[in-house]
């Protein structure tokens, strides 16, 4: 990528700072000389070279971005699903963000914030701009007609619990090579309001290869149900001690929101039923999931970015 790089396998940030489209523009082709008039309807491409500072190693990067109307994500040429936030891991010295928003009429922008954690820890943020090849200025963040984009709540797993299932070593915390199978059921509260996009924080252990499994998703409609929500993971453990760990923010049509986490009132099965993850497959038989304690806690380590 033009330099040689020597960056660890793994980095911890020391400081974790949120990504937010405070300071981003929205921005759009310039086929339109006025901002905020009304722009050709169609697909856009959108693209952003970023280069690390001299010395620093780019481990990962958090992606925050808003389209009016529509958009989709290329990441180093493998394209990322349609969601407002994104994670993932990244070449050490120079990386190409490219975006395609795509204006079905009227006024058309793209705004974005992306969040580059080097491997020492520290980060730094690069945002949408006339920079982004040559793209045309429309409006600060906020302004009409856009408005202030909604930004999910940033998740944490502090207040979240290590949940399993099965016998286990209770001093080694070890327990058999197996799968097994966790659901929670959210049901939406009082009869006028729905569900409208979930944000998902996992992680699980994979003690065969010694590394955490973390994983960030975002669930929109209509894959999202108004009213009732059935999340279900499948674990499975290779040798030595296991456990799920989640949070889950609920978002709602009136701006409330819910956050769950895991703990004892999971269902737990010792099996992989079929169809266990289907909304419709009945749990009433299973068992309620051990509580194994807090994130932080003895023998699980705290989750490591991912490789340059």
């Amino acid at each position: 990528m033009g330099r040689e790089s020597t960056c660890p396998a793994t980095a911890l940030p020391r400081v974790i700072e949120p990504v937010n489209l405070s300071i981003a523009k929205w921005i759009w082709t310039g086929e339109k000389a006025v901002p905020r008039g009304d722009n050709p309807t169609g697909p856009r491409a959108f693209r952003k070279n970023f280069t690390s500072t001299c010395g620093k190693c780019a481990i990962s990067a958090k992606i925050l971005a808003a389209a009016y109307l529509r958009m989709v994500m290329l990441l180093a040429q493998v394209l990322a699903l349609p969601t407002p936030m994104y994670y993932t891991a990244l070449e050490p010295a120079s990386n190409l963000f490219a975006m395609e928003a795509t204006n079905t009429g009227g006024p058309a922008g793209l705004a974005a914030a992306i969040l580059v954690q080097y491997s020492d820890g520290l980060p730094t943020t690069t945002v949408d701009d006339r920079a982004w090849s040559f793209a045309a200025f429309q409006d600060p963040s906020g302004v009409a007609p856009w408005g202030k984009a909604v930004i999910p709540q940033a998740l944490d797993i502090a207040n979240s619990s290590f949940v399993w299932v099965g016998k286990r070593n209770g001093r080694t915390g070890r327990t058999s090579k197996a799968s097994r199978a966790f659901r929670k059921t959210i049901v939406t509260p009082g009869c006028t309001k729905r569900a409208v996009a979930a944000n998902v924080l996992l992680n699980k252990v994979e003690w065969r290869q010694h590394w955490w499994i973390g994983r960030a998703y975002y669930i929109p409609r209509p894959t999202l149900r108004p009213d009732v929500n059935v999340f279900a993971v499948n674990g499975t453990n290779g040798g030595g001690p296991a456990s799920v760990i989640a949070t889950i923010h609920i978002s709602y049509d009136d701006g409330a929101f819910d956050i769950i986490r895991t703990d004892e009132t999971w269902k737990a099965s010792l099996t992989i039923p079929n169809d266990f993850a289907s909304p419709t497959s009945d749990n009433s038989t299973w068992t309620n999931a051990t509580n194994l304690g807090f994130w932080g806690r003895k023998p699980w380590r705290q989750t490591k970015f991912p490789k340059a």
